[in-house]
């Protein structure tokens, strides 16, 4: 004969969410929380247990897969719980509650992309610079004008397009 649930709990239980009930699992010896579905709901078809499974938890998810039920999760008996913290654990476990977790994984993704762009625009900054100052190198050594900023007055300092070009041809030579 199965034990009697605390009708306290079967009442918080159903104000919780109507669906839900308490079953007592006589293979496994404790209590089921299982949820009701609707036969064409495709939880209800992924979820199905095996119905000859051999272990006391497939036969006892079996009986109330028969019943349309699905399982949630069990407790020992008796239940010693208070209702607040069962209930903390049925809204873990609740599809709310993930899809929270997948929209705040969603939010982290795109924190880490934008960290990721802000490095990588570092990195692209800085290669340009680098090549720029490798070019300015290799036109330096070619002893080709090229374009820099040299504060104050310089007489080798020609202004064309908004740009200050110095003649290091000039420089290098001695002449001024």
């Amino acid at each position: 004969m199965s034990p009697t649930q605390a009708p306290h709990l079967v009442r918080a239980l159903h104000a919780f969410d109507p669906q839900m009930r308490w079953r007592w699992a006589r293979h496994g010896k404790h209590w089921v929380i299982e949820l009701k579905m609707a036969e064409r709901q495709p939880a209800w078809l992924l979820e199905r247990p095996n119905p000859f499974g051999q272990t006391n938890r497939a036969k006892d998810t079996w009986e109330g897969y028969k019943d349309g039920y699905l399982y949630v999760t069990k407790m020992k008996h008796p239940v010693e719980y208070p209702w607040a913290f069962i209930a903390e654990h049925l809204r873990h476990l609740s599809l709310e509650a993930h899809q929270a977790k997948d929209a705040l994984i969603a939010r982290l993704d795109a924190a880490e992309a934008e960290e990721e762009a802000a490095v990588q625009r570092k990195w692209t900054t800085g290669n340009e610079a680098a090549a720029r100052e490798v070019f300015d190198r290799m036109a330096w050594d070619t002893k080709r004008q090229i374009s820099t900023h040299v504060a104050g007055p310089n007489p080798l300092r020609v202004e064309c397009e908004g740009y200050v070009v110095y003649d290091r041809r000039a420089v290098s030579a001695g002449v001024a």
